[in-house]
């Protein structure tokens, strides 16, 4: 099942157990997501991680400047609501130990050919703990 489609069931699922911020958090992804689309090109689940990513970041920044209350408290639980939407990252660990299957070159070209071969795998990884697994290498 494709993301996209994954999020049209989770917004059913929301509007049949009457959860009001899943549902809301839902539609507001939807709604950048069919924005985003071109035509009839339908869009990628990358690009969906994208949109998703970028509403969780909004959110903690958001986060960052807001007191304790009940806006805080509904960040946090539309930010774990999207969390669960979003691939499993990989560890630095995990990504070490991919990494050391490879023959990566030396100096800085060794971070493009890292990050290239986690999009070929099809991996969801965090390009600083790339980074900071490729200059331990």
């Amino acid at each position: 099942m494709s993301l996209p489609e994954r999020l049209k069931q989770e917004l059913k699922e929301a509007m049949f157990a009457k959860n009001e911020w899943k549902k809301n958090i839902l539609r507001v992804v939807l709604g950048e997501v069919e924005r985003n689309q071109q035509g009839n090109r339908p869009v990628t689940d990358e690009q969906v991680v994208k949109i998703i990513r970028k509403i969780v970041q909004s959110n903690v920044e958001t986060l960052n400047n807001t007191p304790e209350g009940e806006r805080k408290q509904m960040l946090e639980t539309e930010n774990a609501i999207l969390n669960e939407l979003l691939p499993k990252q990989l560890t630095q660990d995990e990504i070490r130990a991919k990494l050391q299957t490879q023959s990566l070159p030396p100096g800085k070209a060794a971070m493009g050919v890292a990050m290239k071969f986690f999009k070929e795998q099809g991996e969801f990884v965090d390009g600083n703990d790339v980074k900071a697994v490729v200059e331990s290498l």
